[in-house]
């Protein structure tokens, strides 16, 4: 399968963000050398897009689609996440989305624990239209 991908994509411990024909959004995640023996053997990489919340709302939205992505992991590691990856049926991989991600060493989604790695910020990307290298940190810890 051939990807086609309309943004540079490069990390020093962070997932670079870009759009991916038709409906999804790649990337690449790459860790901090410092990172790599903090993660325990049954942690799993999730990729989680959001629909960007109303503004004056400080409650975090639902999810709209999420990526598991077992070990063993190879950094740097590329990624699209889109429609086949929603988490409701029928639901629309489109608008503004918040992208994050995060390593839970437990292994489970929720909730977020001590010792996770996670974006200290998400990146907001609009489906559909290119990134200018948006970049999301993975050297946060819970």
């Amino acid at each position: 399968m051939i990807k086609i991908f309309y943004g540079l994509l490069a990390l020093a411990s962070c997932a670079q963000i870009s759009y991916a024909a038709p409906s999804g959004i790649s990337g690449k995640i790459k860790l901090a050398p410092e990172m790599k023996s903090k993660i325990s053997q049954t942690a799993v990489l999730y990729i989680i897009a959001r629909p960007v919340a109303d503004p004056g709302s400080h409650a975090p939205t639902m999810p709209l689609a999420v990526k598991r992505i077992t070990q063993p992991f190879t950094f740097p590691m590329d990624f699209t996440i889109g429609q086949a990856d929603a988490m409701m049926p029928n639901t629309t991989f489109e608008g503004k989305l918040t992208i994050s991600a995060r390593i839970s060493q437990s292994g489970s989604a929720t909730p977020v624990k001590a010792g996770d790695i996670e974006a200290a910020q998400p990146t907001v990307i609009e489906v559909g239209q290119k990134s200018s290298g948006r970049v999301i940190e993975l050297n946060h810890f819970h």
